[in-house]
């Protein structure tokens, strides 16, 4: 026999364990209900069904997503989430995945607290030092895997560089290079915002700081490479002198032809060798002095043409045709000529020479024979007996030097050599006649 609704019991006095069992029914032994009514569940059927919260159970859970579809019984947020779900209502994916089951990873690792959009998989915000949708970019002046180093350079664009060389991927306006620290063709200064002071420099490269060309382009120079090369002139440098031979390269403006010459050329275009000159630095005399205008061949220094009848390259032998009759004419002409005047030379001289004599013996004193001593031993020596004998007798040396001096003695003190020994042979007899010597 069973209880009545509400009770159970060996006696059926005590109440059911819950009010709301269905129709009221529990189990006599236990008082726990048999059966619940709609939307409860569990022994006491006090827990509402899954998915159901409210103070009746009929309301349902604010998510479908809550853990095995229980939400709280007062507010209907979920006590517990599914898989990848989190949140009170367990709609928001967990960190890391997106999607509508959540059952995707993040596209990066690098969104903040690993929250990325639901639909897209993209990072709602980025960790430190990373930029982008994905967050895969280093932030402005960063490179690196975790891009911690900061760019090479802060003329970067954009602050941007190479992710793994810290390399500027492009430069702020008037910078180039890797670093971009060097100022953009045409530029100079700490900012390379001046222009470089001359259109003309190579390559359009100027020194950062002073703004003067660094190299010029072709036939200019100078530092600010306003100046022709030598040998070039005109508005651009391109107008040449119409030699190349021209001292340091330098020609009329106008004409174009050279100021001068470098040595042993001479000519507007100083291609023409010195006068006597030749070979191919005109360095060269002409191999002989006989040229007509002292001109010669510029390469083998040969003559032209030959003074008088002279022929051949050296001008040095006449012409096979020659006519030799006036040159020997003329020969035998001036030897004649030449010994008359030697005849008449000799016969001056012979003149000259016995008009010389005659005055010499016009002018000569007498010899008186009372200013003389005799001398009989002249031509002999004395004897021992007769140098013994008289000391007043004279030598017969100086005896024959005094009148040696008497009878040549001149004017002007030029006497002849008359050695003692060669008198007999030189002076007349009469001489000695006349001064009594025996």
């Amino acid at each position: 026999m069973d209880c009545s609704p509400g009770k159970y019991g060996s006696l059926c006095t005590s109440s059911c364990r819950s009010t709301t069992c269905r129709n009221n029914q529990c189990d006599r032994s236990s008082g726990l209900c048999t059966e619940c009514p709609d939307n409860f569940v569990g022994n006491t059927c006090s827990d509402c069904s899954p998915g159901k919260y409210g103070s009746l159970c009929t309301s349902s859970c604010r998510s479908t997503t809550c853990r095995n579809n229980q939400c709280d019984r007062s507010s209907g947020y979920c006590s517990a989430c599914t898989d990848n779900f989190v949140g009170n209502t367990c709609t928001d994916c967990r960190p890391g995945k997106y999607g509508p089951q959540c059952a995707s990873s993040c596209l990066s690792v690098n969104c903040r607290n690993n929250q990325c959009h639901r639909s897209t998989g993209r990072c709602l915000a980025c960790t430190d030092n990373f930029t982008g949708t994905s967050c895969l970019d280093c932030s402005p002046g960063k490179y690196g895997p975790q891009c911690t180093s900061s760019c090479r350079s802060v003329n970067c664009r954009n602050n941007q560089c190479d992710r793994s060389s810290g390399y500027c991927a492009a430069c702020t306006d008037n910078f180039v290079g890797n670093t971009c620290t060097d100022c953009s063709p045409g530029k100079y200064g700490p900012q390379c915002t001046s222009s470089c002071l001359s259109a003309n420099c190579r390559n359009n490269q100027c020194d950062r700081s002073t703004g003067y060309c660094s190299a010029c382009t072709d036939n200019f120079v100078g530092n600010t490479c306003i100046g022709c090369v030598p040998g070039k002139f005109g508005s651009d440098c391109s107008s040449s002198c119409l030699s190349s031979n021209c001292l340091n390269n330098e020609c009329n403006a106008t004409t174009r032809l050279c100021d001068a010459c470098p040595d042993y050329f001479e000519g507007d275009l100083c291609n023409d060798c010195l006068v006597g000159s030749y070979s191919s630095d005109c360095s060269s005399r002409c191999l002989s002095s006989t040229c007509a205008n002292n001109q010669c061949n510029r390469t083998t220094g040969l003559c032209h043409i030959c003074l008088g009848n002279l022929d051949g390259g050296l001008c040095s032998a006449l012409p096979s045709s020659y006519d030799w009759t006036l040159t020997i004419a003329g020969a035998a002409a001036g030897v004649g000529m030449l010994v008359i005047i030697c005849v008449i030379a000799c016969i001056c001289c012979l003149r000259r020479s016995r008009a010389k004599w005659e005055e010499t013996e016009a002018t000569a004193p007498p010899i008186l024979l009372s200013e003389m001593e005799p001398a009989p031993e002249l031509r002999s020596p004395p004897s021992r007996a007769a140098e013994g004998a008289g000391a007043e007798a004279d030598d017969p040396d100086s005896v024959y030097e005094k009148i040696r001096i008497s009878c040549i003695g001149a004017e002007n003190n030029t006497y002849s050599e008359f050695p003692p020994q060669r008198a007999e042979a030189t002076e007349p007899e009469s001489l000695y006649v006349n001064v009594g010597f025996s």
